[in-house]
């Protein structure tokens, strides 16, 4: 799911009252980046609940009334891309730039890619400012001879190698 989107986690045994929470990027032998969420309906048997802002993929647990959480959930935080800027002056050429906004991009590459139509963005020209923004840099390699109307989206790789793509936002990239 996206960040500040209400997903529904269905189960049994959650109990009648609202848990103490429920934790997002839960994961086992490494150091946890838990991003904690209060639900927004909790039952017995399903929680409805918003992800956080600078949720991580990883797994979701629970935690209900008691000493321990529930069994860890595999969730994986789509990113979503909100406008892309163009900057640099006018057409391709050195210095042009595109501004990628949004959420759930991840604070580092990590093996995460920006497209723009059918052409992936080489490595060495993107730069993730965070979470929520990214800029890509005309140089060489970058995105030639793709002048014209174009999608444009992000595809975060999860922690199980799997890769998530975000929506596309189309951009007009003068010649």
């Amino acid at each position: 799911g996206a960040q500040g989107q209400q997903i529904t986690i269905d189960g049994t045994g959650f109990g009648t009252v609202n848990g103490t929470g429920v934790l997002f990027g839960v994961n086992v032998g490494t150091a946890n980046q838990n991003t904690g969420a209060t639900a927004d309906l909790w039952t017995a048997s399903q929680v409805l609940v918003t992800v956080p802002a600078n949720a991580q993929s990883g797994n979701v647990q629970l935690w209900a009334s008691g000493p321990s959480g529930s069994n860890l959930i595999p969730f994986k935080v789509t990113p979503t891309l909100n406008s892309v800027t163009l900057g640099g002056g006018g057409g391709i050429a050195a210095g042009f730039t595109l501004t990628l906004a949004g959420a759930g991009f991840g604070d580092v590459q990590g093996g995460s890619q920006v497209w723009i139509g059918t052409v992936q963005v080489a490595a060495g020209n993107i730069t993730w400012n965070s979470d929520s923004s990214i800029t890509v840099t005309y140089g060489a390699g970058a995105f030639p001879n793709i002048d014209g109307i174009h999608g444009v989206y992000v595809s975060k790789r999860q922690p199980d190698t799997t890769y998530s793509s975000s929506n596309t936002v189309n951009v007009n990239i003068p010649p």
